[in-house]
């Protein structure tokens, strides 16, 4: 469906619709690193609004102090495209498209790498799942999530933003953190660890808090919290191991960080974003404008739901799971623009549908023996059924990207236009990139011979 939906929107003849709003910052490592050779970032801003006098590329602000860019996105994303870009980049200069990091073949090219990792991601999560539960209920989790979520959007329309690779990364984590504890003596599972919990950080540092509690995995008391902590301590330089294969990709972003500023950079958001943790806005959980995480993704309710019979059969995953979710929640409500813009429903809990399948999946298992299967399975249909409206109808410019009131969101199910939308699909990439971060720019930027 994704693989159908990608080709379709970025078919010949069409403008691709690749690289626009936050995927932007996201991509300006690949263009400016690889293409510009100018890890200022100056040449690319120079290049890609050269008549314009404010800065319109996503997470990017100029620095004063040091006369380069700061890129506020982590650079995760954009080493995971690379062998896409890559080969984008060949079919452009073999086509002898203008190859400046922008050419179709190099945007829809780049496109494709959230497309095979959000699969990879999926691949990776019925592994987990099928050690845990049931094929039948396995799948069934696994359909809710690719047809019932906003994950397809992120695979097939806003694939330059870092969700799906930020999804695929935490599933991988997951993976990994129960392979270590079947046999945590193995140095190769120990790094497998480290790299997958590496990858999560170096596209989002705040997904931290997702992989964080899986150490917990397996401890449902103080007996088993105690003996954890004892295999931890015993195998402390697997674990050393892993905390350095996980290294690489976070010195890095610091590294970039730093460069731009001038000085160490530990937060590369602007001073008017940030978190207000005594204020956490709880409507991330079930607004229709701004859109939350409920009305687009109903099917997430039942993994809600699934709590309960995860709590009673596989209860190593409880805790884990409720805590994981339970800090996500906090700092998406907590931050400053908790509805994160612009898409289809809350992209921010698009990072850890792996960790809300856990029990998703425990629901469906346990409904699968028991007189409740048909009803639980028309719920399920009928809440996919209404995201994938939802999906339909933001691709064609009838919801707007920033969420409806229930009336107007019905009316777009329905096959209407809302009339709460405000920004017409064609009209995104645009707006998207003023959006985020807009600030003025010397009239000339200075070039990288020039940096102090």
């Amino acid at each position: 469906m994704a693989v159908v939906a990608y080709v379709g929107l970025n078919s010949p003849g069409r403008p691709p619709l690749v690289v626009k709003g936050d995927g932007e910052g996201y991509y300006a490592y690949l263009t400016a690193y690889l293409i510009d050779r100018d890890p200022s970032f100056a040449t690319l801003v120079d290049r890609r609004f050269p008549t314009d006098r404010l800065v319109g590329l996503s997470g990017l602000s100029y620095q004063p102090a040091t006369g380069r860019y700061l890129d506020k996105y982590a650079p995760g994303v954009a080493v995971m495209t690379l062998p896409f870009f890559a080969a984008g980049h060949g079919v452009a200069l073999l086509r002898g498209e203008e190859a400046d990091g922008y050419s179709r073949s190099e945007q829809v090219g780049s496109g494709l790498a959230a497309l095979a990792w959000g699969i990879a991601g999926l691949a990776a999560l019925r592994r987990l799942l099928l050690r845990l539960f049931p094929d039948p209920a396995t799948a069934a989790t696994l359909l809710c999530l690719g047809l019932g979520t906003s994950l397809l959007s992120y695979l097939a329309l806003d694939s330059s933003y870092s969700h799906a690779f930020s999804f695929a990364a935490v599933a991988f984590t997951m993976l990994a953190a129960v392979r270590w504890r079947e046999c945590p003596g193995s140095w190769r599972r120990s790094l497998g660890v480290g790299l997958a919990a590496g990858l999560v950080v170096g596209i989002r540092p705040a997904n931290l808090v997702a992989i964080l509690p899986l150490v917990a995995l397996g401890v449902v008391g103080w007996p088993t919290a105690r003996a954890r902590a004892a295999t931890l301590a015993r195998h402390w330089p697997r674990i050393l191991l892993g905390a350095a294969a996980a290294a690489p990709l976070v010195v890095a972003t610091l590294l970039a960080w730093s460069f731009a500023r001038g000085a160490p950079v530990l937060f590369s958001y602007r001073g008017d974003e940030g978190f207000s943790f005594l204020h956490p806005q709880w409507r991330v959980l079930y607004s229709f404008r701004p859109h939350g995480l409920a009305p687009y993704a109903p099917v997430l309710v039942l993994a809600a739901l699934g709590m309960v019979p995860l709590w009673r059969h596989t209860r190593e995953w409880f805790w884990p799971v409720t805590v994981a979710l339970s800090l996500q929640t906090y700092l998406l409500a907590s931050w400053s623009a908790w509805p994160l813009g612009a898409g289809f429903g809350h992209r921010g809990y698009v990072d850890a549908y792996g960790l809300l399948a856990v029990p998703l999946n425990a629901l469906f298992a346990a409904a699968w023996s028991s007189r409740w299967r048909l009803v639980t399975g028309g719920v399920a249909v009928l809440a996919c059924s209404t995201s994938m409206l939802g999906i339909l109808a933001y691709w064609q410019g009838r919801l707007s990207p920033e969420g409806a009131s229930p009336g107007s969101y019905l009316t777009a199910l329905l096959g209407g236009d809302s009339s709460d939308q405000t920004v017409p699909l064609a009209d995104l990439d645009r707006i998207r990139r003023r959006r985020d971060q807009v600030q003025r720019r010397p009239p000339v930027s200075p070039k990288l011979g020039d940096v102090g």
